[in-house]
């Protein structure tokens, strides 16, 4: 495992693992993180008790975020302009769906029977406000109501961290 790798699967987990612990309050639960996922067995990102499997996405509002984090995590130093459109609605459906079309292709299809698969997108971006969430709430428009997939997402859940606090937030989406 290369030096990439191993910094992606950090950040996952730890999201992954911030995520679980303000579920758990949410939803009096007690679920735990057990291992990152083997993509060379199918399996989502985040393997978990109670045969709950995570996919993360990191999403960022604006395309210079992305490549900025990408080029942190190969250690490279910034290529190009900074892109100044904010276009965070747009981005989060696109990844919703762009992950639902994984699900459809079999993409996570190394998890054990009968398991609860949730997507977990989170908002990496500085410019992410709790209005701009509930925007976002508002526009979202849910997948299975045109029944794009036979197969969806059991549950959907953002994750952010307000530009006005220093505290990571949660909230579900209907899919």
């Amino acid at each position: 495992m290369n030096e990439h790798d191993e910094d992606k699967l950090t950040h996952e987990n730890s999201i992954i693992k911030q995520f679980l612990q303000l579920y758990n309050q949410e939803n009096e639960t007690e679920i735990a993180f057990i291992r990152h996922g083997d993509p060379l067995n199918k399996e989502p990102d985040g393997v978990c008790s109670e045969n709950i499997y995570i996919e993360m996405v990191d999403m960022f509002s604006l395309n210079s975020e992305a490549a900025e984090r990408w080029n942190q995590i190969v250690h490279k130093s910034r290529q190009g302009p900074v892109d100044l459109v904010l276009n965070t609605n747009q981005r989060i459906q696109e990844l919703i769906y762009m992950k639902s079309q994984k699900l459809e292709k079999g993409n996570y299809d190394g998890m054990r029977p009968n398991a609860k698969i949730i997507l977990l997108c989170n908002l990496e971006s500085f410019a992410v406000s709790d209005p701009e969430v509930a925007s976002f709430l508002d526009y979202f428009y849910p997948l299975s109501k045109d029944s794009a997939f036979k197969r969806y997402f059991d549950e959907v859940w953002l994750i952010w961290k307000s530009s006005l606090s220093t505290e990571h937030r949660i909230h579900r989406v209907e899919i």
